[in-house]
């Protein structure tokens, strides 16, 4: 799927400011998993705030803050939040959801990636399903309503992991998308 014109309710970007911290971060989120994870408390972990997370949810600011138009954040602690996810070919979850309880917009970063065939799967409104195809260092955005799922990867025993950022907002955000206006 052609993420940045055949479908305005996502799209991606490749973070180059972070390559040289991609391996840190990606050893810190699987660390983190590695600790934490509990699989009756489902297969994300919660990541506390680092200098590398904080330039991630600047970069991600700087994205929102030229895409974007009608961003109110809500003024408390809550507005955004981190988690990890980590998988390889043995140990995965792939299952539909979406982030719309606790996100208005939804970016997942890609630190690591070693093996291409773990791509993400979205609904599309007409109900069909699409993939996108990753990179290492993409950070896809999308509005927490969107209903998607990431696929396992079929070879690399390797992690694969990535890092979700969730913003709320008080508003409904309006994307800039192909000189239109897209409700978020």
């Amino acid at each position: 799927m052609d993420t940045n014109n055949s479908f305005p309710y996502i799209f991606k970007e490749n973070i180059k400011e972070l390559r040289e911290r991609e391996r840190p971060i990606s050893e810190y989120a699987v660390e983190t998993f590695n600790n934490t994870y509990d699989p009756e408390a489902g297969y994300n972990v919660k990541l506390e705030e680092t200098p590398d997370l904080i330039k991630l949810w600047s970069i991600f600011d700087s994205i929102l803050s030229s895409r974007f138009e009608n961003l109110e954040v809500l003024p408390n602690d809550r507005y955004k939040s981190y988690w990890t996810y980590v998988q390889n070919n043995e140990r995965y979850e792939s299952k539909w959801h979406s982030h719309i309880k606790t996100a208005s917009i939804n970016a997942v970063y890609y630190p690591s990636i070693p093996d291409t065939t773990g791509t993400l799967s979205i609904l599309t409104i007409s109900g069909v399903e699409a993939e996108v195809e990753l990179n290492q260092g993409d950070l896809v955005v999308f509005p927490g309503w969107l209903i998607h799922k990431p696929n396992p990867q079929k070879h690399s025993r390797l992690p694969r992991v990535s890092i979700n950022l969730e913003l709320l907002t008080s508003t409904r955000p309006v994307f800039l998308c192909n000189n239109e206006k897209v409700l978020w």
